[in-house]
């Protein structure tokens, strides 16, 4: 006796596979989280004491989408050609994301950070951006 339609079978399976993408997202966030905290708070190296500049990283991480939010709405003219704004906000994600690795890799650079410290919070930015 099958009691539900292939309609409400389909709805149920969509709703499982969000509720697991939503698990999913929430995890490797948190472990995101973890690995950019752990980057400011370990020592890696004696000469330098473990500081909060890694954490400036968590701030490209909350500006990344919303260039793609504003402008990622392709509006097509007559023409059929996209606006230029959808690759505007490309444009202006790509170089936030490359602000969120090339900034640890500065601050290490100039011994603000330890290697181990910029390692971290790398592992960390990656496993965020890889979610998003």
């Amino acid at each position: 006796l099958d009691l539900l339609s292939r309609k409400e079978k389909k709805t149920h399976r969509a709703m499982a596979f969000s509720v697991k993408l939503v698990v999913f997202s929430a995890v490797f966030t948190s472990i995101a989280i973890l690995f950019q905290i752990l980057a400011c708070v370990l020592s890696t190296d004696k000469e330098i004491e473990p500081n909060w500049w890694p954490c400036f990283a968590l701030g490209t991480w909350v500006l990344a989408p919303f260039p793609v939010v504003m402008f990622g709405n392709p509006v097509i003219d007559g023409f059929g050609t996209i606006s230029q704004w959808v690759y505007w906000g490309y444009f202006t994600t790509g170089w936030i994301i490359c602000i969120s690795f090339g900034f640890v890799a500065i601050l290490a650079h100039v011994e603000v950070i330890a290697m181990g410290n910029m390692g971290l919070s790398l592992v960390g930015s990656g496993i965020m951006y890889s979610i998003m």
